[in-house]
């Protein structure tokens, strides 16, 4: 057996998690569609999180000096998209009014959900940089380069790990707020991704 692959895609499983791990909108919107609709509606908007971090995972692992710099070079612009997506949903949240959906129902809210956090994700080319961080401070840039194949699958296994694991433990939670609570949530959300955009223009301006 060749032993590089197993430590390519175990890099890749500690990557994943970590690219995943965090306060941000993907998180936030993915507990909301869980706390609204259910597990399922979760774990679809979970998805589209994590097909978004699977194709940057796979622009770093086969172009990592590339893809860095390009990404390096375009930050500003970048930030620029991202906070505009930002600003769009969080204006959506807050102007939309929240409402208890039964189980495994509206498959085109479910779509909406997957298509929503993939924009989001997508959104973040910056994320390529956190990926080529983390494979470097594990020592496995070049590990990945040798094994590409298994430090992808890795990734995506890793994103899976996280969106399954906080889905479910969510959707335990789901029958405990009322609609109050999920008029807050819907808040909360739209305030934190504002709280982002605003972030991300202050960095394209050089405020710091």
């Amino acid at each position: 057996m060749d032993w590089s692959v197993l430590a390519a895609g175990g890099a890749g499983v500690a990557v994943g998690f970590g690219v995943s791990v965090g306060v941000g909108p993907a998180n936030a919107l993915c507990l909301r569609q869980t706390l609204r609709a259910g597990w399922g509606a979760g774990i679809t908007a979970g998805a589209g999180a994590l097909l978004a971090d699977t194709l940057y995972g796979t622009a770093a692992v086969y172009g990592l000096a590339l893809a860095a710099d390009w990404v390096g070079a375009n930050a500003n612009p970048l930030r620029l998209v991202a906070a505009l997506v930002l600003i769009v949903i969080a204006l959506y949240l807050i102007r939309t009014t929240p409402r208890m959906e039964a189980d495994e129902e509206n498959p085109r809210a479910k779509l909406a959900g997957f298509a929503t956090c993939f924009a989001v994700t997508l959104s973040n080319p910056l994320a390529i940089l956190t990926i080529a961080a983390l494979l470097a401070a594990l020592g496995a840039s070049g590990l990945a380069e040798r094994q590409p194949v298994a430090a992808i699958i890795g990734i995506a296994l890793g994103c899976a790990l996280w969106w399954g694991g906080i889905t479910t433990l969510t959707a335990r939670l789901r029958h405990s707020f009322s609609v109050r609570a999920m008029h807050r949530v819907h808040a909360a959300v739209g305030g934190m991704m504002l709280l982002l955009a605003i972030g991300l223009l202050l960095q394209a301006a050089g405020v710091f």
